[in-house]
């Protein structure tokens, strides 16, 4: 499954996870030291990474939800080499973006219920988006890759049902 086009698609999850893992120490960062005052990211009411950072839905088993945010990048950048080797590994790499997903739903639906929008948590999003995609391209790939390894139709049958090489 190793191809040009696959390690575009890993190397462009990497360099995104990078950034999302950026993004979310930040996050974390500003969450356990919050700014006195505003930051570049508080813009208004309905813009701020302050609120949405200190609210009620900013910790979930009381750890801050951008600390989830810099683990799930660590695995996606560490899971997307290994998404070429196998199909099960293409599989756990696209079932880990999609556990990304729905937590990012959880989030959208908390900053909805907030009435403010996270500029920072919203790259985090996109980013999550970007990578769901590309491992569902992958994960598509890696099916009809090894399918068609592990089914060579080099056999045919004619019409008595005799097998012909």
């Amino acid at each position: 499954m190793e191809t040009k086009s696959n390690r575009r698609l890993l190397w462009s999850i990497v360099l995104l996870s990078i950034l999302g893992f950026v993004t979310s120490l930040y996050l974390s960062y500003r969450h356990f030291f919050p700014a006195i005052g505003n930051t570049i990211c508080d813009i208004s009411a309905t813009i701020s990474c302050t609120l949405v950072n200190s609210s009620a839905y900013s910790t979930l088993l009381g750890a801050p939800v951008a600390l989830f945010g810099v683990v799930w990048f660590i695995f996606i950048g560490l899971m997307s080499f290994n998404s070429t080797k196998d199909q099960e590994s293409a599989s756990a790499f696209f079932w880990w973006n999609l556990v990304g997903l729905g937590f990012v739903t959880y989030l959208i639906i908390a900053e909805i219920l907030l009435k403010t929008i996270c500029p920072l948590c919203t790259v985090v999003h996109v980013i999550v988006l970007i990578s769901f995609i590309l491992s569902a391209v992958l994960y598509k790939r890696s099916k009809g890759q090894f399918y068609k390894e592990e089914n060579p139709s080099t056999v045919t049958g004619d019409i008595n049902g005799k097998e012909k090489y």
